[in-house]
């Protein structure tokens, strides 16, 4: 089984990712963020975050796209020996706003995945998460919280649409909202 697992930063996605690699055989956690890190510090000295903080200079649509084209690669190895989470999300903040970078509706077909799995939480949750652990992320107003999830999960429906998978939008703002969507998730994936 292959899963889109998106959300805008500080909702979640990669310690429920690896929460799942811990109690799921045979499952790849595809972490988007390590393999665009890994491409552009072929060119440039960066980590993941000083790249939250530097987007837009340094993450061109082009090395998104030859990420995007390894979240396939990984995917298709793997299809029918064991499930993959592709843990990303394709809003991004910069200086003057957002950006959306979104995989083609050609690769998101390629990608093919059985399902979308969006996690959500309120701009409050997801400030209090970003004061306490930033890891590069800039802390946003209320309203620019509100405006990049609305941009994130805007384009999960417009992926879902375009393959006809199911997408499922999970609010997480506690730890019981966690373990819930983890158990919701295993039994999916199993």
């Amino acid at each position: 089984m292959i899963i889109y697992l998106t959300g805008s930063p500080a909702t979640g996605k990669t310690t429920l990712a690896e929460r799942l690699s811990d109690r799921i055989d045979n499952l790849i956690h595809f972490r988007f963020g390590n393999v665009l890190t890994e491409l552009i510090q072929q060119n440039h000295e960066v980590t993941q975050e000083a790249l939250r903080t530097s987007t837009s200079h340094i993450s061109t649509p082009d090395i998104v796209n030859q990420v995007n084209e390894n979240a396939i690669e990984t995917c298709e190895k793997h299809r029918g020996v064991g499930s993959v989470i592709v843990d990303t999300h394709a809003v991004t903040t910069e200086e003057t706003g957002f950006r959306v970078t979104p995989m083609s509706v050609a690769q998101m077909k390629r990608l093919n995945p059985d399902a979308f799995v969006c996690l959500t939480a309120r701009p409050d949750v997801r400030a209090i998460r970003v004061k306490e652990d930033a890891k590069g992320r800039p802390l946003l107003d209320e309203e620019q919280l509100r405006t990049q999830s609305m941009l994130q999960e805007s384009l999960v429906i417009s992926y879902a649409a375009a393959t006809g998978k199911p997408a499922y939008f999970m609010c997480n703002e506690t730890t019981k909202d966690l373990s819930r969507i983890e158990a919701e998730l295993i039994a999916l994936i199993s």
